[in-house]
């Protein structure tokens, strides 16, 4: 095991720097100390962990947006404005902040902090803030691959079809569409908060022979806007696939049908959407797309059924 450590007064002053001294795939652990890291980070390497001193005082912040242009005079696009990019499999982040400065989504539109291309990636006890569309897990929808070649890389394209990712007792901020993507990704005992006056907290875009999307397993949901104006989720492609279970609610801040169809389309006709044992949400009103799940098929969200052969890094 390789361990290097980044510290502002240390041989090593920044994550880029010690991501730049791996050249191969041997596990290696940085241990990132305290520290506002503003910098743009890809992770093209397999097995790197990072583990911050705290997630409070570990930050990693930069301030990319959709429109803003680009060295090669085209705009940023959605899937260039990452603070921090993982294409590498088996990558595991701890006590860190991982921010998108550019919150206002009104000002700045897409803007995303964290972009997952990798399998086999997890995260604990991290913040990750942002405005619209925070967290983008990949791999991109079909047709957005032909899309943006030429725009992306090649490595940002070809990523693994069924991409597994885990998130535990992490805090996510976001307002539209702020975890977003075809991954299948666990949130467990996570903290949701919506942080404008409405949006959407999921827009998986799943792939039809894919059975899991975005799992939400005893997660919490707060906002700082209590007039319903927040779906759980709307699909931004077709089969895109939301599943809450065991999730508490503050009062007041998901809209009465829960999910939305995506405006102007047919993919309530496709999409799946479910919910189990929900504290603090009336379900009178749930549209007819969803599904309230019962506990024989709420049981069979396991992380060994989701995630098949992969065992979770402690």
């Amino acid at each position: 095991m390789n361990t290097l450590y980044v510290s502002k007064t240390g041989t090593i002053t920044s994550l880029s720097q010690a991501l730049s001294l791996i050249n191969d795939n041997f596990p290696t652990t940085i241990i990132l100390d305290e520290g506002i890291y503003f910098e743009k980070i890809c992770i093209c390497n397999d097995n790197i962990t990072i583990k911050g001193a705290c997630k409070e005082n570990t930050l990693i912040s930069f301030n990319d947006f959709s429109k803003k242009i680009h060295q090669d005079g085209k705009e940023f696009n959605t899937f260039r404005t990452y603070t921090v990019q993982i294409l590498g499999n088996n990558v595991h982040f701890e006590n860190i902040t991982i921010e998108n400065s550019c919150t206002d989504s009104s000002k700045y539109h897409q803007a995303v902090a964290l972009h997952v291309m990798g399998d086999k990636v997890s995260f604990k006890n991290c913040d990750i803030i942002g405005g619209q569309d925070t967290i983008f897990l990949g791999p991109l929808p079909n047709d957005l691959k032909n899309r943006y070649n030429g725009l992306l890389l090649d490595k940002e394209i070809k990523t693994p079809i069924l991409a597994r990712h885990y998130f535990e007792n992490c805090h996510i901020f976001g307002d539209v569409d702020f975890i977003f993507g075809c991954g299948n990704s666990v949130f467990d005992n996570c903290e949701i908060t919506c942080i404008n006056e409405h949006g959407y907290i999921s827009a998986p875009s799943t792939e039809k022979e894919q059975k899991y999307g975005f799992t939400f397993n005893n997660c919490s949901f707060n906002a700082i806007s209590h007039n319903k104006s927040f779906y759980l989720a709307r699909p931004w492609r077709d089969y895109g696939a939301s599943t809450f279970i065991n999730c508490t609610f503050e009062k007041d801040i998901i809209h009465d049908d829960i999910f939305n169809k995506w405006n102007n389309t047919n993919r309530d006709k496709t999409c799946r959407f479910a919910i189990y044992n929900p504290q603090g949400l009336n379900l009178d009103k749930i549209v007819e797309f969803s599904k309230i799940l019962s506990k024989e098929e709420a049981d069979k969200y396991t992380l060994d059924n989701i995630f098949n052969d992969w065992k979770i890094k402690g």
